[in-house]
Parts: structure tokens; C-alpha cells; sequence
């Protein structure tokens, strides 16, 4: 039985423990309770059709602005790219708040604001060459301008090797390597595109989760090379190409607000590593938090489904066995700490989020019997 997990951290007190041998101290806030539950229900303000389409239409990120008005990101008229063709490269029909539209171009990302009584304030949509994109994350930046990331590109694979595609906004176009690429694009109060950031290589990958630093830095996590079961590589600009370690891993990169990416760290496993569902829809898996030194928290998973393997993360490699992982990077992205989380069996870490300037709240999901971390411990009932 899967069982979902929150626990509160004070991050700045877990430190690296090179062997690895036993747990090395990790402080948990007990002054709130740690538990877990099977299931949960919360009370909505408002439920209402954003977007509508003749397809898959999902909403993968939220966010709210510093005024407090909620902004949604995500895809329309979704459906895989070889159905895509082989029913003639249908239009995408789809309804919002000004009535019936319809486009032309396959699978669009789409973004939108909604008003506080739930209806639909503005609605835009943005494609690909050859279509197939998708907002993962939204991050509204303290100068008001705002981030988007996620992916581009993914119709390219109904059209073999070599087949090019870009995206473009204004007077910003990007090219994909080859194809189910990861983007960044930071966007003025106005909607325009200020710059744009391609991250990818021969198979599906999606930048999924980004943090402000105190300088106004950005930090982004990808995953890259998802569901391709063997070693390959992606391409990062002006630095030289990634290789996983097997399967799917993470790239944490930090850019400046200008747009450059200063530096980048590879983390992963001969397995699967936190790899989000490679479709029109993902499991929500995130987790990145910017902390007021300049340094940045990551979390997620890995090793999945496999019991023995080892993890890279900052230089040091943990034995792992589909276990979780937090780990803390400088302003320099040079590891600070490191640390496992789990028990014998499956278990997830998806989320992270900050409480505030001294502690995370991370949530998760666990099959172990005997899931643990320092000082307090989980039964998993069947």
C-alpha cells in the first residue's frame, strides 16, 4: 500500500557523510507533528473549466503573483505524436473564456490567468514548429517578471531523426536539439519574452521545477533523458554535453538574470532518477528551494524500483536503493550536504517547499516497512 508522507526539516543543520554507513544528523521541526495519511480532502474556494479541448487538456503548474492572482500553465489538444499524424494533423478546437477557437499547430502549451472568483481573466497559447509543448512551472520573480519552463518540440519525433524544429516569441526563438526538449523563458509584466534557454538531447526531457535566489539568480532542475532505459546525452549552452549514468537523471543549473547559465550539476544513477511521466500528463514531481545564503536545496528521488545502485550528487555517491535524497549546493554549486531518506522497500520524496528563511517541508510517499529518518519513524500498515 502506497502511504503519502509530510515532515518539516531545518535544513541547515544535515551535514555530508562521505560513507554513508549509518544516518548522519538531520533535525526535524518536532514541534509539529510528523505523520502520514492515506488520503485527504481540502475545501475549494471555487471549481470551474479553465480550458477546454476535443483532446487531453491538463494544467501542470500554478503559481500566484505578488498580488495574490493565480496563473496556470499547461498543454491542449494533447495526444502522442504519431496519432497526431496519422489522423491527418487534426486542429485543436477548444473553448475558454471568449468562446470557441480553434488552432492550427499540434499539442500548444498553454497559460492563463483566473480571476478570484474563478472565471477566466486572459488565456494564451504558444507552439512549436513542429508542436508538442508544455508549461511544468511558473515562477513569479521579485522585480515582477516571471518565469515559464518545461518542454518543446515533442512532435518532432513523428518525423525521425534530423527533423527541426524552434519556438519562438517576439523577437526570441529558440531551436531544439533533437526534439522533447527542456525550456526556460523569462517574460516582462507585458508578456514578452526577455529570453529563452534550450536544454536537451535524443530523448524527453523537461525543466520542472525553479527557484529565486536573494540576488535575483535562478536555479532550475531538469530531467533529462526520461524513459530511455540506456545511456545518452544533452546538450547544455556553452557547456559540453551531459551523459546519464545509465537512465533518466537531473541537471540543477543556476542563470543569471540576464540569461546565463553559471553552472551546472549532474546527479543520478545507472536507474531511473525522478523521472516525471513522459506524456500528456506527469506526475507531480518538484522540488527545488532557493535559500538566502545564495545556495540552493534539492530533493527527489532515486534509484527507483531497483533495491542496490549508486547515486552521484555534488562529487560523492550514495548507496542507494529507491530510496529519497535531499542534498544543499552553494552560490558556487559545490555540495554543502547530503542526505538519504528511506527505508528497504520504494520510496519518493516529490515535493519540497519553504516554510520560511529557516526550515523546508518535503512530502512524499513510501512502500517501506521501516521508512525512517533521524529520530522519528513511519509504519507502513499493508
Amino acid at each position: 500500500m502506497l502511504i503519502a508522507f509530510l515532515f518539516l526539516l531545518a535544513p541547515l543543520s544535515i551535514a555530508i557523510h562521505n560513507e554513508f554507513e549509518s544516518n548522519y544528523p538531520l533535525e526535524i521541526d518536532d514541534s509539529y507533528e510528523f505523520y502520514s495519511y492515506s488520503s485527504n480532502s481540502q475545501n475549494l474556494s471555487f471549481t470551474t473549466t479553465l480550458v477546454e479541448s476535443e483532446w487531453n487538456t491538463s494544467v501542470t503548474a500554478l503559481a500566484y503573483d505578488s498580488d495574490g492572482n493565480l496563473s496556470f500553465g499547461g498543454m491542449m489538444c494533447g495526444m502522442f505524436p504519431g496519432e497526431y499524424v496519422a489522423r491527418n494533423l487534426p486542429e485543436c478546437i477548444y473553448q475558454d473564456g471568449t468562446g470557441s477557437n480553434n488552432h492550427s499547430g499540434f499539442a500548444p502549451a498553454s497559460f492563463g490567468q483566473v480571476h478570484r472568483n474563478g472565471s477566466l481573466a486572459t488565456a494564451e497559447i504558444f507552439n512549436s514548429s513542429l508542436g508538442g509543448d508544455r508549461i511544468d512551472d511558473i515562477l513569479y520573480l521579485s522585480n515582477g517578471d516571471y518565469l515559464i519552463s518545461g518542454w518543446f518540440c515533442w512532435g518532432a519525433a513523428a518525423y525521425g531523426a534530423g527533423a527541426e524544429c524552434e519556438i519562438e516569441n517576439g523577437a526570441i526563438s529558440i531551436d531544439s536539439f533533437e526534439g522533447d526538449d527542456a525550456f526556460i523563458a523569462r517574460v516582462d509584466s507585458n508578456g514578452t519574452w526577455l529570453w529563452a534557454i534550450p536544454m536537451g538531447g535524443a530523448l524527453w526531457d523537461t525543466a520542472h521545477s525553479l527557484a529565486e535566489g536573494p540576488n535575483g539568480e535562478i536555479f532550475a532542475l531538469t530531467s533529462f533523458c526520461v524513459n530511455s532505459g540506456i545511456e545518452c546525452e544533452t546538450a547544455i549552452p556553452t557547456f559540453s554535453n551531459n551523459i546519464t549514468y545509465g537512465k533518466d537523471d537531473l541537471l540543477l543549473t543556476e542563470i543569471s538574470p540576464s540569461g546565463v547559465i553559471q553552472w551546472v550539476q549532474h546527479m543520478g544513477s545507472e536507474e531511473s532518477d525522478h523521472g516525471p511521466e513522459a506524456s500528456f500528463y506527469r506526475l507531480q514531481k518538484k522540488g527545488i528551494v532557493a535559500t538566502d545564503d545564495g545556495g540552493v536545496i534539492v530533493a527527489g528521488s532515486a534509484c527507483e524500483q531497483v533495491s542496490d545502485c549508486d547515486f552521484h550528487i555534488g562529487g560523492i555517491i550514495m548507496d542507494n536503493g529507491s530510496d529519497g535524497f535531499l542534498g544543499k549546493f552553494d552560490g558556487d554549486g559545490d555540495l554543502v550536504w547530503a542526505q538519504q531518506v528511506g527505508g528497504s522497500g520504494v520510496d519518493y520524496l516529490q515535493s519540497l517547499a519553504a516554510v520560511d528563511e529557516h526550515r523546508i517541508i518535503v512530502g512524499g510517499n513510501h512502500y517501506s516497512g521501516d521508512f525512517s529518518v533521524p529520530g522519528f519513524s513511519l509504519i507502513n500498515y499493508g
